[in-house]
């Protein structure tokens, strides 16, 4: 049985979902309000503030590419954890702090953002921001 599954990370991009999720169909794009992009190393999202925006790529999926996607997301390590948001399933992370992505990992979240038309300057907001929380965490630790 088919469900809907957003992703604002990785995901987003259309290859590396063609290797983990094959059966996964691209529906589309939306903006989520109140729901901001953040990393922690790598993507999680949190509720934001009414100027919030949240990309997002809709898919698709079904019940093997959930398990897969579970396998990806770290689901049973605990790494991150699957909620429902709209009416969606997606993955939040079990951790918290701003830590900046790599630039190998950032460029691939950048390709599933052009891959579904997403405006990318929540993207670099989101590593900008992480990057000012690491250069906090230094200060204060």
């Amino acid at each position: 049985m088919s469900k809907l599954y957003f992703a604002y990370g990785s995901n987003l991009n259309r290859s590396q979902m063609a290797l983990r999720s094959p059966t996964a169909k691209a529906l589309g794009s939306a903006y989520f309000p109140n729901w901001r992009l953040v990393f922690r190393g790598v993507a999680d999202i949190e509720e934001g503030d009414e100027q919030d925006l949240l990309p997002v790529g809709i898919w698709s999926i079904e019940e093997a590419d959930e398990a897969a996607l579970d396998r990806y997301e770290g689901v049973s390590s605990g790494l991150y954890r699957k909620v429902e948001i709209n009416g969606m399933l997606t993955y939040r992370m079990n951790h918290a702090g701003y830590y900046g992505p790599s630039h190998h990992y950032f460029r691939t979240i950048l390709d599933g953002y052009r891959d579904f038309g997403l405006d990318t300057s929540e993207l670099y907001n989101a590593r900008d921001n992480a990057r000012f929380g690491e250069q906090e965490n230094r200060i204060w630790m």
